[in-house]
């Protein structure tokens, strides 16, 4: 009898999994890996609590596949969430649900996983070759590896060689030459569930390492939530990538992408439920005008004019209740100009980024106290509306002629003649009248 013997290569998780699907069905496997040991990203993912899968509701899971979603479903249908579990239970490492729906193992480590993983391979009789770099790959199929010496002719091959993330751990895509010279078409790799670099301020490097928690992250018409970190260069973790697709298409499309922290969170947390919300000037201007908000949300960052010329809009504009309603502006800039230019504009608080539920408390019952809110807004804690304003590029003095205003009603700002970052005290100083 011809025994019917499979080669697979690439020894992460995705090539165990088809190795222990063939050895069950009685087939003979073959592991290649060109690594001096197998699953080294899973291992890694262990240092992060090995996030396995996640107990949403599944129609919601399969969103998160984007354009791949069709082909998903038929696939997690065959594998579902549930059945991972159990898989893992099976090799003996017991999972549970996160607050976030999150699957982990209970004891947030890969190395049981893996270990467990390979000893039921093993049993099934399952070769693990590693050290071989797969470098030709023929009709046959005929496979060849980089010592020039070693092939191998299975009757079937499954190629599962990962992408190009993480070299130093196997995942180099230098496969995909390979496959281009064999007539195979090969979509480009980007990036996926990756973080960002973003353009902090120097105020924000003290924060590096410093865990977001409970938040909600929006861009576009998508949003998540969960934790992130801030880094020494810009942001990550799983709030980040679970829009990380949508932010680096844009980031290719139009070379920036803002993504927006939702304040909504924070005042929930505080009893206020009553929300408004726009993404481009005209409207949120017109939403303010047609719905008089008790206070406005702006960033400093914004496009085409920053937080501080939206503020000047709002203060100079021809209908009262724009002109009289408070501004906080949210930001990580702390330098001198950005601070004071920011008061003279008529911004009533200035909130620096990382935010807090305690600090954002602290400003609202100063507001109250001067007579900027209404006392019952922070006491009772009734419904307060509020408009994020995040301007998007477009025709601004079509948005300027909207809404009254004259560009000769601009306020220039006190300049620093020593541009250097405020300290928290003399922010709080500086706004302490307002």
């Amino acid at each position: 009898m011809i025994e019917t013997r499979v080669a697979v290569v690439g020894a992460g998780p995705a090539g165990l999994m088809a190795a222990w699907a063939l050895a069950r069905a009685g087939l003979a496997v073959d592991v290649w890996d060109a690594m001096p040991s197998p699953g080294r990203k899973l291992l890694m993912a262990g240092k992060g609590g090995l996030n396995l899968t996640h107990a949403e509701p599944l129609a919601k899971f399969l969103e998160r596949y984007r354009e791949e979603s069709p082909l998903a479903a038929r696939c997690v249908a065959a594998f579902p969430p549930q059945a991972l579990r159990a898989f893992a239970a099976e090799l003996g490492v017991e999972t549970f649900e996160g607050s976030s729906g999150r699957v982990f193992p209970t004891d947030f480590k890969a190395a049981p996983l893996l270990r467990g993983w390979l000893r039921r391979l093993k049993a099934r009789g399952v070769r693990l070759r590693v050290r071989h770099r797969l470098t030709g790959l023929a009709a046959g199929p005929l496979l060849t590896f980089d010592d020039g010496a070693t092939t191998d002719a299975p009757s079937a091959c499954v190629l599962a060689l990962g992408g190009g993330s993480w070299p130093k751990l196997g995942s180099d895509g230098g496969w995909v030459p390979l496959l281009e010279g064999l007539g195979v078409a090969v979509r480009p790799l980007v990036p996926a569930n990756c973080g960002f670099v973003a353009r902090f301020s120097p105020h924000m490097a003290a924060f590096a390492g410093a865990p977001l928690k409970n938040l909600i992250l929006r861009f576009g018409d998508r949003e998540a939530q969960g934790e992130a970190v801030l880094t020494a260069d810009g942001i990550e973790g799983g709030a980040v990538y679970a829009l990380s697709a949508d932010l680096r298409d844009a980031i290719a499309a139009r070379g920036h992408a803002i993504l927006h922290l939702d304040l909504k969170q924070f005042l929930r947390n505080m009893g206020f439920h009553s929300f408004l919300e726009s993404d481009n000037a005209a409207d949120g201007l017109k939403q303010i005008i047609g719905e008089p908000a008790d206070l406005v949300f702006v960033e400093y960052d914004l496009l085409p004019v920053n937080g501080v010329e939206f503020t000047r809009f709002v203060r100079h504009g021809k209908q009262a209740q724009i002109r009289t309603v408070p501004v906080v502006m949210v930001t990580t800039h702390t330098e001198a100009e950005v601070v004071t230019s920011a008061r003279e504009a008529g911004v009533d608080a200035f909130l620096v980024k990382p935010l807090s539920g305690k600090n954002l408390h602290v400003h609202l019952e100063r507001l109250e106290k001067v007579g900027r809110l209404p006392s019952s807004v922070v006491r009772e804690q009734k419904s307060l509306r509020v408009k994020q304003a995040h301007l998007a590029v477009g025709d601004i003095d079509r948005i300027l002629d909207e809404i009254g205003f004259k560009r000769e009603h601009t306020v220039e700002a006190v300049r620093s003649t020593e541009n250097r970052m405020l300290t928290d005290e003399e922010i709080a100083s500086l706004f302490s009248g307002r």
